[in-house]
């Protein structure tokens, strides 16, 4: 009974301390530097989500080009509570980018891209993530 009693306050002593541990805001299948561009996956009738963290307030752009493909892809772009804060599909730079997204952001929080294709298709595209400059 006492080795009983020492088990199940050694289970509940580490249950404790990793409540106490933050989780992550995101689970992302990818993450993206400013500047960076990535190759991305997104499997059929499924979508991908990339993380971008900044180093500075600003507004940023998260673009995407698939070369000659004719699957079109577009994103979603999420704050660190869960809140859609942009989308992009098809823009005024279609014939230059699958999706050319314009978002604000803020130094050091955490933003999820979310990426998926109309056609349920899987598909593969690179992604960049830059400053805004008009």
């Amino acid at each position: 009974m006492k080795k009983m009693s020492k088990i199940l306050s050694t289970v509940l002593a580490v249950l404790m301390v990793l409540t106490m541990i933050p989780m992550t805001a995101f689970a992302a299948d990818y993450t993206i530097a400013l500047g960076e561009t990535i190759t991305v996956t997104v499997p059929a009738e499924d979508y991908a989500e990339c993380k971008f963290t900044p180093d500075e307030d600003g507004t940023y752009v998260v673009y995407s080009d698939m070369g000659e493909a004719d699957i079109d892809p577009y994103v979603d772009v999420y704050d660190a509570d869960g809140n859609e804060i942009a989308d992009d599909d098809d823009n005024d730079y279609a014939d230059t980018y699958d999706f050319y997204c314009i978002f604000e952001a803020e130094a050091g929080a955490d933003y999820l891209f979310e990426m998926a294709a109309y056609e349920d298709y899987a598909l593969e595209f690179d992604i960049t993530v830059v400053k805004f400059a008009e």
